[in-house]
């Protein structure tokens, strides 16, 4: 019975590694190490019970649980990391499409903006 030709993973190969850690590192999430804080969590956590409802859902009048603690101005563009005031709860759908809307206003930064 014949054999399959041998195959490789792109990402495997060392004249592609480079290429493929760049592109990894570009698009991964920065800042972390921001959100393991005791500070961040406990702030999260006040946000959480002050707000427990998505904004965004709230407004179209649709009664949903948030599950996303969101900066109304991100942190690269100058919001407040540990301010009550800059911080929203949303649900992951809600979430999503806010992070997609800010990658795509400035799609030159949106690889250094990217998660």
């Amino acid at each position: 019975m014949p054999y399959a030709p041998p195959r490789h993973n792109a990402h495997r190969v060392k004249a592609n590694k480079a290429a493929s850690d760049a592109e990894y590192n570009t698009y991964r999430r920065t800042g972390g190490a921001f959100y393991k804080t005791s500070r961040w969590v406990r702030l999260r956590n006040i946000a959480m019970k002050m707000n427990p409802l998505c904004v965004q859902c709230k407004a179209e009048g649709i009664v949903n649980m948030g599950d996303v603690i969101d900066h109304i101005i991100p942190i690269k563009q100058g919001g407040e990391k540990l301010s009550l005031s800059n911080l929203q709860t949303l649900c992951h759908l809600h979430h999503n499409r806010k992070s997609a809307g800010e990658r795509s206003i400035n799609p030159s930064q949106a690889a250094q903006d990217a998660f």
